[in-house]
Formats: C-alpha cells, structure tokens, sequence
C-alpha cells in the first residue's frame, strides 16, 4: 500500500488540495518517495469503497436486522425456558429432602441387618438426585447465559447498524450537496 501512515494535508497555492505521506512527511526522502494523493481523488475512491462495503454487506444487515426483529420472541422463549427449569429444579430439591427424611424414618425403624441395605439404597438415589440437581442448575446457567448473550450481541449489532445507516444517510446528503453545488 501507498499510504502506511497517517496523512497530513497539503496546502500550496501552485497545488490543488491534497495529502501527503505522513513518513515522506516526517523523513522526508529518506523516508519515503514524495506520496500525494488529490482530495478529490481520494473522496472519489472513499464513495467508491463505502459504496462496495454497503453492497457486500446487505446479506450481513439483513440477518442483523432479523435477529433484532426476533428478539421479543426469543426472549419469550428465553423465559418460558428459564420458568420451566426453575419449576423442575425446584422438584429435584423438594425429592432429594423427601429421600433424606425418608431414608432418616427408615434407618430408625430399620434392625441391624437391614440398615447398611437401606443406606446403600438410598445414597444411591441421592446420588441421582444430586445429579439431577446439578445437570437443571447447569442447564438453567447456560439457557441464562445464552439469552444474556444474545441479548448483548443485539444490541451491538444495533449500534453497529445505526453507525452504518447514520454513515450511509450522510454520504448521501454529502453526494446531493456535491451535486448541487457549482462547479
């Protein structure tokens, strides 16, 4: 590339407005071979670069724009889900204390003989309901964590889009300007 460093402007009667290399700038030659480019020249190649960006990234804006559009509905679903798993993991912990009071009640009125049957059983079925337990919390913090997630990324996405249109809207209204304006 001609231009690594930033430009600075170049302000001569003799010339029309234009920028300069910044290292030709600084250095001079030993930096850098006298780089100009013409303002209007490079507002020419801008237009053309933001025109081809914005063309490039309609299919990218229209996908922004739904996940935007949709995201009532997930969050809906977000917290249809979210309501679903508090529930069900609100059971799994009222089983596990009803399996402890249980094996309790059991372990008492059991004899000698039986008790080691009755504890291996039911450490057995805690073990499954701590599990259980662990598996609905892990999926409650993920579905959380996906809806906080997606809800970031909207909102990026949006002050990305409304930057881009702002931009869009003033390289129109600098284009109807240039176009009004005599020459």
């Amino acid at each position: 590339t001609l231009f690594r460093s930033p430009l600075f402007a170049m302000s001569r009667k003799d010339l029309r407005p234009a920028y300069t290399c910044g290292t030709y700038h600084k250095r001079g030659l030993k930096g850098c071979t006298s780089h100009h480019i013409r303002i209007d020249t490079l507002d020419s190649l801008l237009k053309i670069y933001v025109k081809r960006v914005m063309k490039n990234s309609e299919k990218m804006i229209a996908e922004l724009e739904r996940a935007i559009k949709e995201e009532p509905q997930m969050m809906k679903a977000s917290a249809s889900t979210i309501a679903k798993l508090e529930v069900e993991l609100a059971k799994a912990r009222e089983s596990y204390k009803v399996t402890q009071k249980q094996k309790i009640r059991e372990l008492m009125k059991a004899d000698e003989a039986n008790r080691e049957i009755i504890e291996e059983t039911y450490e057995e079925m805690e073990a499954e309901l701590l599990q259980k337990i662990d598996g609905i919390e892990h999926q409650l913090e993920m579905t959380v964590e996906h809806r906080n997630t997606r809800i970031e990324v909207n909102r990026i996405a949006k002050t990305a889009l409304d930057i881009f249109q702002d931009f869009a809207l003033y390289l129109l209204l600098f284009q109807l300007k240039q176009s009004e304006s005599p020459a």
